[in-house]
């Protein structure tokens, strides 16, 4: 388990951010299955580089992280 850190916080970033859009389309009003599959897809779209960013900060910005593992 080399990345645990990264493939944590990337799957809770993209589950958070396509639950709220989930949320968002249901109370406009669109129950219907694109309205699910377009938040998934969103929550992928945004919530990878949002992940990803999270956790370079967080590797970087530890002063107990290993310096051996990159950022």
């Amino acid at each position: 388990m080399r990345h645990w850190l990264s493939h944590f916080i990337t799957a809770l970033a993209v589950l958070c951010l396509a639950g709220a859009a989930l949320v968002g389309a249901l109370a406009l009003g669109f129950y219907y299955w694109g309205a699910v599959l377009l938040a998934g897809a969103i929550g992928a779209a945004l919530g990878l580089p949002v992940g990803w960013t999270v956790t370079r900060a967080i590797r970087r910005n530890d002063p107990n992280w290993p310096a051996r593992r990159p950022a």
